[in-house]
Parts: C-alpha cells; structure tokens; sequence
C-alpha cells in the first residue's frame, strides 16, 4: 500500500482488536486455509465469525494484537500518527508515507 501513496500521502485504516477465538474459529481458519490450496498462513487473529447482522453469513476477518498494527506500519516504511480505539470493538489508525530523501 505504502507503494501507491504520495510521499507524506496518508491512509485510514480501521480494525478489530483481537479477542479470544474459538476452538471451532481456529479450526475453521486452519481447515480454509489447507482445503483452499492457497499459499496462504493462518496467523494469531485471523479467525472466521458469524455475521451479527446478516443470517447465515460467515465472515473472515484479522483481529490485531497489540501493537502488531504499529508493527505492521513500520514494516511497510509507514509513520503511525494515531490509533485509538472508537466504540465498542472498533479502532481507527492513520498512517502516513515517509518522505523518500
């Protein structure tokens, strides 16, 4: 993402907290990733959940560990400006693109 930013370009970016995941979330994580053929690792948050709002949905989402999201930007050459929890399980972080010298 950092690639595609101006320098000093911002993005917002919102994100659940991770919470503790169910036997069944876990397994249902590893078994999607390995029937899926994809090259893909389940990592610590990464969990499927039903939808509170929509019957019958299921949905994949990341839950972010402590300070993994600064973590992340740093890895990316993004400068943290904020990340502050909003509501009830919601936080908004804005990270900014470091100026290429």
């Amino acid at each position: 993402m950092a690639a595609h930013l101006a320098p000093g370009g911002r993005v917002i970016v919102s994100y659940h907290p991770a919470r503790s995941q169910s036997r069944i979330g876990r397994w249902l994580t590893r078994a999607a990733a390995q029937v899926s053929g994809a090259d893909w690792t389940p990592e610590i948050g990464d969990t499927f959940t039903r939808d509170a709002y929509v019957a019958g949905l299921i949905r994949y989402h990341h839950g972010f560990q402590p300070g993994e999201f600064a973590r992340e930007c740093e890895a990316a050459d993004l400068a943290l400006l904020a990340d502050e929890p909003y509501g009830e399980g919601y936080v908004f972080a804005v990270a900014e693109r470091r100026s290429q010298a």
